[in-house]
């Protein structure tokens, strides 16, 4: 019950993951924190709020495309393949 009390309060992303240090992943993420730090100082109460609901809605974007991809890679229809148990089901034999 912890895992689901930590979720509900918001103290763990399912969208978080361990980067390599070096990684290009770790590299591109030191150049956007390095340009938001940069950023920030220079925008209006007004823009930040702005620019914090733009960040809040990428992350939503990029964890329903993550969910998305997990879920059609769970049902074995990844790259526009269909699963055996479906295609069994749906065929048409002509007589």
């Amino acid at each position: 019950m912890k895992i689901l009390e930590e979720l509900w309060y918001g103290n763990i992303n399912p969208n978080e993951r361990d980067v390599k240090l070096g990684s290009r992943l770790h590299k591109l993420g030191a150049l956007i924190v390095r340009h938001e730090e940069t950023l920030m100082p220079l925008l209006s109460e007004q823009a930040k709020e702005i620019y914090e609901k733009l960040r809040d809605y990428h992350s939503e974007l990029h964890g329903t495309n993550e969910c998305e991809a997990f879920r059609t890679n769970s049902t074995g229809s990844s790259l526009g393949t269909t699963p055996w148990s479906r295609r069994r089901s749906t065929r048409r034999f002509r007589r």
